[in-house]
C-alpha cells in the first residue's frame, strides 16, 4: 500500500481496508504504549486519536462496503478499547469516538440481518425510536459513565 494508492478511491479493496486497521490499531497500541511508558507521553493523544479514526472507518468500509463480518470483529474491540481508554482518561472525545463507530456498525448490521422480514419498516420504527431515547440518556449521563459526575 502506497500513499498514493489510497487516493484512487479503491476502498473496496480487502488488502487496502485490512492495512488500514491494522496500522491504525498500531498507532492506538503506540499510543497506548507511549503513555504507559512515559515515553514522549505528549504525542499518545494523537497517535490514538488518528489511529483510532483509521482503523474505526477502515473497519466500518470493510463491514459496509466488502459486506464482510470479519470486520465487525475489529471494530467491535476497537470500540470497546475507546471506551476503556475514555474512562481511563476521562475524555468525552474518545467515548464519543467509541459510542458512535459503534452504533453505525451495530446499526448497519441489524439492518442487514432483519432485511428479509416484512415488518422491518416497523421494527427500524421501534429501533430508531429507541436508539434516540438511549442517546439523550447518553448525553444526559455521560459524566457517570466517564466517572467525572459530582
Amino acid at each position: 500500500v502506497t500513499p498514493l494508492g489510497v487516493f484512487q478511491n479503491n476502498f473496496s479493496d480487502t488488502y487496502i481496508v485490512m492495512t488500514a486497521v491494522l496500522v491504525g490499531s498500531l498507532f492506538v497500541l503506540a499510543g497506548w504504549l507511549s503513555e504507559r511508558y512515559d515515553f514522549k507521553k505528549h504525542f499518545s493523544f494523537t497517535y490514538i486519536l488518528l489511529g483510532g479514526n483509521l482503523a474505526l472507518i477502515a473497519a466500518l468500509v470493510g463491514l459496509i462496503g466488502n459486506e464482510m463480518l470479519l470486520y465487525f470483529v475489529p471494530l467491535a474491540l476497537l470500540c470497546v478499547t475507546m471506551v476503556w481508554y475514555a474512562r481511563r482518561t476521562q475524555s468525552f472525545f474518545f467515548l464519543l469516538m467509541g459510542v458512535v463507530y459503534g452504533y453505525i456498525g451495530i446499526t448497519y448490521l441489524l439492518i442487514r440481518m432483519l432485511d428479509g422480514i416484512d415488518q422491518i419498516f416497523w421494527l427500524g420504527q421501534f429501533y430508531f425510536a429507541f436508539t434516540a431515547v438511549m442517546v439523550i440518556y447518553f448525553f444526559l449521563s455521560y459524566k457517570k459513565i466517564l466517572g467525572t459526575a459530582k
